[in-house]
């Protein structure tokens, strides 16, 4: 297909192009130069609004975080609780069974703890 380039750099995507792409008047489109120099590509991009007051979800320390969160589930390092136990106490329960699998001597700290 076959459009012309305006004297402001503008292009029209034909009808067709926009219908199979579901292209409409507002959406963003991510404007390449190909591996060759000699063509460029079009890509529709969706975008998005977010929260202000959930922009930090979307930082890349944060999401870095989520990653890294989700390799732990995937892998099974994850601690759960049982009914009545504390997240503390959980721990504790993890760790002391992780000196046993590894041949560690298990100590009981009754200084601290939750109260």
């Amino acid at each position: 297909m076959l459009t012309k380039l305006t004297r402001h750099g503008q292009i029209t995507l034909p009808k067709a192009v926009r219908e199979r792409l579901h292209l409409a008047e507002g959406d963003y489109v991510d404007v390449q130069i190909s591996d060759d120099d000699r063509g460029v590509l079009l890509r529709p991009r969706k975008m998005v609004a977010i929260d202000p007051d959930q922009e930090w979800f979307w930082t890349a320390e944060w999401q870095a975080a989520e990653q890294a969160a989700e390799e732990d589930l995937v892998h099974g390092r994850v601690v759960a609780s049982r009914p009545g136990e504390t997240a503390s106490d959980a721990l504790r329960r993890a760790a002391a069974a992780a000196d046993d699998e590894n041949g560690h001597e298990t100590t009981d700290d009754t200084t601290g703890g939750d109260a």
